[in-house]
Formats: structure tokens, sequence, C-alpha cells
């Protein structure tokens, strides 16, 4: 039995409803058979509402899967000392054919020259990803009074400082915990010389 015009019309539009999007009524958009559709993408369409989301992420969609934050502001010591700055989610899942770019910025509060002993006073920072050191920040002191600014961390590239680090596929699923210190250079008479790590933000954006 042929199947009449209006029911090939009202097959197309269920088909285009049932992927939750909209298509133009030109011959080369119609789709006419799933065989044209990415199998993973198929599969994550299939899915229920809540579900779908959730699987278009992990088909490849690009997606901040860690925000790791300092939870209080921290008060630098003077070298050889070094302090932990205390962060919260900075543990997060890699997959295996998974790509994770990092990116992330430091607000610190800077105690002028007067105060840090030292005509170039500094704060150092070192980020660490499973132990191994990934990017620094330094901020100098300063003539004027106490200060906010705020600081793109400098991230380890192959051809040196890179405003994102790049963690390659692994091969296989793995868990990565993000860490950071600071010191600073100061040599200040009283215990009010030192800089104040205000803020610190990374985030992690996984693609595959």
């Amino acid at each position: 039995m042929r199947r009449s015009p209006l029911s090939t019309i009202i097959s197309v539009l269920a088909l285009v409803v049932s992927l939750g999007g909209t298509a133009i009524a030109a011959d080369h958009y119609i789709i006419t058979s799933t065989s044209q559709i990415k199998p993973s993408v198929l599969r994550a369409l299939q899915k229920q509402p809540e579900a779908r989301v959730s699987a278009l992420a992990t088909a490849g969609v690009h997606s901040v899967v860690a925000r790791v934050r300092s939870t209080a502001p921290v008060t630098t010591v003077s070298e050889p000392g070094e302090v932990n700055i205390p962060l919260m989610g900075a543990s997060w899942t890699q997959r295996g054919e998974e790509v994770d770019e990092l990116i992330g910025r430091v607000i610190v509060s800077r105690p002028g020259s007067a105060l840090c002993g030292s005509t170039q006073g500094s704060a150092v920072g070192s980020i660490s990803v499973d132990g191994q050191a990934v990017g620094e920040f330094i901020t100098s002191d300063s003539e004027e009074p106490s200060q906010d600014i705020s600081r793109s961390i400098e991230w380890d590239g192959e051809f040196g400082a890179d405003e994102a680090k790049w963690l390659f596929e692994p091969g296989k699923t793995v868990t990565h915990k993000l860490t950071a210190t600071v010191y600073d250079t100061c040599k200040p008479s009283s215990g009010s010389g030192h800089f104040v790590i205000d803020s610190i933000a990374v985030d992690v954006l996984a693609a595959k």
C-alpha cells in the first residue's frame, strides 16, 4: 500500500519533533533515515529530557566539568616559608577520550613597598595538578596604597606561558586533584607586610 503525501509529511514532522529541534523544509535539510544521524547523538536524543542534557554533554559538547574556588582569603608568608591555599571543588574526573582545558585567575591585595620592606617584593603562587606544577602567578608590590588586583594564572605550555593548560586524553578514566600554594619575597619588620590572596578561581572545560 502506497503512503499518501500527507502521511509522509506527518512522518517527517514527527521525526523532527522527536529530535527536539526545528528544521527548514528544504530538500537537502530533510532527514529521511536515522542512518544520517551520528549514533552517539541518536542515542542521546532518544533519552528522556532530564537525561538528554547529560548524555549530549558526554557525547562531545564543550562544558565546564569543575569549578575550583578558594574558600577564604590567605595571607602569604615570606620565603622560604609557603602556605597552602584551601580550595573547594578541586577534584574532577577526566574520561579516557576527553581533553580538559584549565583557565583561571587570582585576585590579590598588595601591601605596598613600605610594608613589604622590599623594593621589589612579590607574591609567588604555584598551581599543581596531581602533585605536578602546571601554572603560576606572580604579583609585585606597589608604591601606591594597598589595592586589589586581578591577574590571570599563567599556565606551563609547550612553548612557554599560556592562558590555558591542556590535559590531553589519558586513554582511561582518571581522577585529578588541583592544589595551590603561595609565598612572598617581602622582608617586613612587622607582621603586617604581606600579600593577601583574596581568591583563586580555576575552571576545567572538557571536550571530546
